[in-house]
């Protein structure tokens, strides 16, 4: 009778440590891919105006844009996250995003142009190679079709906050088919190829 009252004991405290700890990696141990709408992904994404990321992602979708993916990651202790999106455009506003985060990046670039800790790319072609030196292995979920189908980096850009500590955020597209893919990243081991002394 004791042996059974200690395993219902052991039970008890286990299936509770058990929920929280799901509860607890739910959204942040695997990469989220579903979201009952675009506004409860942009509610994640930008979430607060103090943080880096707000803006860069539109606050909502664009009138035209279909077939949207993303992916979501939260890691743990916040060393690393992963937020993107992809969607298809009317050629109309498909450039009209493009002119808009070409302009924004020529920008940015502008304004840390002597900053050591800062890397800008553009228009980059997109092979399989180049999302894994680049560590963006996690966003072909977001690629409507195969990798190397005529997708070019938009523009991407690389910044250093601490070793081993990058922000990286750029935007792809495919042009044949009007796809964007918008992402921002933080990642908190990252090794960096290009040269830097933090």
């Amino acid at each position: 009778m004791k042996k059974h009252r200690k395993i219902k004991k052991k039970v008890c405290v286990a299936v509770p440590c058990i929920l929280l700890l799901i509860y607890f990696l739910w959204g942040r141990a695997w990469p989220r891919r579903w979201f009952i709408s675009s506004d409860q992904f942009f509610r994640l994404t930008n979430p607060d105006p103090r943080f880096e990321s707000d803006g860069f992602f539109p606050e909502k979708l664009p009138v035209s844009a279909e077939n949207p993916r993303y992916i979501y990651y939260d890691g743990f202790f916040f060393l690393d996250y992963i937020n993107g999106i992809s969607f298809t455009l009317d050629t109309e506003e498909y450039q009209d995003m493009k002119e808009a985060y070409l302009a924004f990046f020529r920008e940015e670039e502008a304004e840390h142009l002597r900053d050591i800790f800062f890397w800008y790319v553009f228009d980059e072609k997109v092979t399989t190679e180049f999302l894994e030196d680049e560590g963006l292995d996690n966003l072909k979920s977001l690629f409507h079709e195969g990798v190397e189908d005529s997708y070019k980096v938009l523009a991407y850009d690389i910044c250093a906050s601490r070793h081993p500590s990058y922000y990286l955020r750029g935007v792809i597209c495919n042009d044949d088919r009007n796809e964007m893919i918008i992402f921002y990243i933080h990642d908190g081991i990252r090794n960096e190829k290009r040269n830097t002394e933090i």
